[in-house]
């Protein structure tokens, strides 16, 4: 190819345009009819222009979306104009850029306009206040509770709050049942250990999320509700809050994971200051999941004793044959009178366990009790067992008067726990 043709194949571009004077058009074209090179040159060049030149027309509405947003943001009104062709657009078609680079323009533009898209609004400015509101809205809530201690788990819970109601279990098999008006506790043989006024309830409205952290944030607050993301991740945002003035001997900061979408904890994490190497983690998902039986139907509040059997006052030791306690076939109960210098004439206990594999195990012995209440008594050791295994007894007795002189009903439940090498 001749030098000359390296000098027509760069006015080609505004012959396209129509820019070149009639006479100047009038040479390329003669020279472009009797080149091959120049000619196949325009044609690629005419090609790619009515490509890119559709393009530039089809994103027309979507720029000038983008450039009314962009005049909204520098005077801070809307733009009452309708959307139109966009005004750069006609800028650039007037000018003497060809249709090529005006599209090459329009790309460029139309990424910005898609980064806009995908980067999504400024999350470093969120403030705390849209978290509590989003979580307001929440009626269901999984959550686990994992308190570490010299890094390592040293107890986890996890719960259920669905419908202003909560059930939790500890990882000791303990079970807790709130209903915002009373919470029952039961140990991990399901026999109930507490039952007092609920610990959800104490604090009128308030939501879940305010509830578990109650004392810990004041919500009040208007400095804390203005608070800001101190970390923004791709899809997380972490917000950091110093404890209330009377929490600050133990906790040291609170930390909480806040989905970037959706707006809500999925972490919170308590530092503690009176301990080493300790910290409170909870974890949350809001996904309705299978829940636990006991959620739908709270345990009895009462259990029938696994034995009982009638017993003389100063008499012989009585057996006992226990049913449903894995481990225990039989308790040995003996019930008598014992005077003491400074209290006088008491009615005591002697209480022993026998089990599966024959052995017998002291609980108490002679224990003063009281007629119609629950007694409980509990022993581990390894030492007093043949086989030298760690076991650890529970026991609770109740006695009660009968018509006949002398004799009472002895209603007993009772536990073993075999801790394995």
């Amino acid at each position: 190819m001749e030098n000359t043709c390296e000098n027509i194949q760069e006015q080609i571009l505004e012959l396209i345009t129509g820019t070149l004077s009639a006479e100047k058009a009038a040479e390329l074209h003669h020279h472009i009819s009797r080149c091959s090179a120049c000619s196949e040159y325009l044609q690629g060049l005419e090609a790619d222009d009515k490509l890119l030149g559709g393009f530039a027309e089809a994103m027309q509405p979507r720029l000038a979306r983008l450039e009314n947003r962009v005049i909204e943001a520098l005077t801070c009104e809307p733009s009452e104009e309708p959307v139109r062709s966009i005004s750069i657009w006609r800028i650039i078609m007037k000018s003497k850029i060809t249709k090529v680079a005006a599209a090459a323009a329009v790309i460029v533009i139309a990424l910005f306009w898609l980064l806009d898209l995908i980067s999504g609004p400024n999350m470093a400015g969120v403030a705390w206040a849209k978290v509590t509101a989003r979580v307001d809205q929440i009626d269901f809530v999984h959550f686990y509770e994992l308190k570490f201690r010299e890094n390592r788990v040293n107890s986890s819970l996890e719960g259920w709050f669905s419908d202003e109601r909560l059930v939790a279990k500890k990882h000791n098999g303990t079970m807790f049942f709130d209903d915002g008006v009373t919470e029952t506790v039961f140990d991990q043989y399901g026999q109930q250990i507490r039952k007092g006024p609920s610990e959800l309830g104490n604090i009128k409205g308030m939501k879940f999320f305010e509830k578990i952290t109650q004392g810990l944030m004041q919500y009040e607050n208007e400095d804390l509700l203005r608070q800001v993301p101190s970390h923004v991740g791709h899809d997380f945002l972490i917000y950091r809050f110093n404890p209330p003035e009377r929490m600050e001997k133990w906790v040291e900061s609170v930390s909480i994971t806040v989905g970037i979408n959706s707006l809500l904890p999925v972490q919170m994490k308590i530092r503690r200051k009176d301990q080493e190497n300790a910290y409170d983690l909870y974890i949350f998902d809001y996904e309705e999941r299978e829940k636990p039986a006991e959620f739908f139907e709270t345990k009895s509040v009462s259990k029938p004793p696994q034995g009982k059997a009638e017993i003389v006052l100063d008499g012989e030791e009585v057996i006992i044959n226990i049913s449903d306690s894995p481990g225990i076939d039989a308790v040995e109960v003996r019930l008598y009178n014992k005077f003491f210098d400074d209290i006088g004439e008491l009615k005591v206990l002697d209480l022993a366990v026998i089990t599966a594999e024959g052995f017998r195990r002291g609980i108490c012995r002679q224990m003063p009790l009281k007629l119609n209440k629950e007694n409980r008594f509990s022993v581990g050791d390894s030492k007093h067992w043949p086989d030298g295994k760690y076991r650890h007894v529970t026991a609770k007795i109740v006695i009660r008067p009968t018509e006949k002189d002398n004799v009472y009903l002895a209603e007993i439940s009772c536990w073993l726990d075999l801790v394995a090498d």
